[in-house]
């Protein structure tokens, strides 16, 4: 039977044990490296997500809160002497969860053509005009590029008032 020995002589040996574990090392560091950068993307696109919904929400808030009834009373006036498009902007801001700020604008813009030249509409025996109005509300999360456009158009009946045709 023959043994083989290894040879305790070290200008028989080559170091390829070396180069295989700094080789083994150089991948498992790209591997890390790899893996880091794409938990940071992971990371940047949940954030970017959350403020998008953010500003979502802070535009569907504000045409909720200014696109009723009572709040349209106070934005619009229906005197005789109003102009046929008028547009109302409102202005506010806000911060949320305690991070970010959020600015909104909402825009209200009143259309009185809708009913056409000659044309009318009665109800009751009361001359009756459609009143359009447009809302749009944007929203725009402070420090970064999330925002938000919403648009809503509401009509509403109105009695006509005189001179108002």
């Amino acid at each position: 039977m023959t043994v083989s020995r290894i040879s305790a002589n070290p200008a028989s040996q080559r170091g390829a044990v070396l180069a295989i574990g700094l080789l083994m090392l150089l991948v498992l560091t790209v591997i890390g490296v790899a893996a880091m950068k794409s938990s940071v993307l992971d990371e940047r696109i949940a954030a970017n997500s959350q403020f998008r919904m953010m500003a979502f929400q802070a535009a569907e808030s504000a045409l909720a809160e200014h696109a009723r009834p009572e709040a349209i009373d106070t934005y619009v006036q229906t005197s005789a002497e109003e102009v046929a498009n008028t547009s109302y902007t409102v202005n506010a801001s806000a911060e949320v969860g305690g991070e970010r700020e959020v600015n909104v604008r909402v825009t209200i813009d009143q259309d009185r053509d809708v009913v056409a030249k000659g044309a009318s509409l009665n109800i009751g025996g009361q001359r009756m005009i459609m009143r359009v109005y447009r809302f749009t509300a944007t929203a725009r999360v402070a420090d970064t590029r999330a925002e938000a456009i919403h648009h809503l158009a509401l009509g509403r009946l109105e009695p006509v008032i005189e001179g108002q045709e």
